[in-house]
């Protein structure tokens, strides 16, 4: 679970996907983490890797390579 809060307020509440898919964040002066960055890169590209895997570069890694060997 992430929360998102500004001004001492919730802004944003839930998953790390429902999260970081949020559009607003740029308006928040917040980005994504890079991992979560690549992992919507590559997305855009056809390749999915769920947003769990994001959680370390070790994983992700894993994930890319265990999805680019199944193709």
């Amino acid at each position: 679970r992430i929360i998102i809060m500004e001004k001492g307020k919730i802004v944003l509440d839930g998953d790390p996907e429902m999260v970081f898919s949020d559009t607003t964040l740029p308006n928040l002066g917040l980005t994504l983490p890079s991992l979560f960055e690549l992992a919507s890169r590559l997305k855009e590209h056809g390749i999915t890797v769920p947003w769990d895997k994001a959680s370390s570069p070790e994983i992700f890694a894993e994930e890319i390579c265990r999805l680019l060997l199944k193709t």
